[in-house]
């Protein structure tokens, strides 16, 4: 893990993450859908800080690309990079699990 940082700590903010990343996930192709491209971001910026806090890159990576695109005000085509983040999610969710037990 990270040196320096208390383990149980670690492992309370990722079970905290784990917790609330599908319904953030519901949320955000809700307000896609809805066409909200201030709330797209900030439903991206918010999944992409909780992503580099514990240091799933990938993941953050995709949601800081979200977010950039929600900035421009045009996510027409951003469905496919939700797909993305869900399926990087996914991918994330079972490793962390293992990694902590679950």
């Amino acid at each position: 893990m990270v040196e320096g940082v208390n383990v149980d700590f670690l492992s309370i903010v990722i079970e905290a993450f784990l917790l609330e990343m599908p319904s953030r996930l519901d949320s955000l192709r809700s307000v896609l859908a809805r066409g909200d491209d201030a709330a797209v971001r900030a439903q991206a910026q918010s999944m992409k800080s909780g992503g580099v806090f514990i240091g799933i890159g990938r993941f953050a990576g995709l949601c800081r690309e979200l977010e950039a695109l929600a900035l421009t005000g045009d996510t027409a085509g951003a469905a496919g990079l939700v797909s993305e983040i869900e399926a990087e999610y996914v991918r994330v969710e079972q490793d962390l699990r293992r990694r902590l037990g679950m």
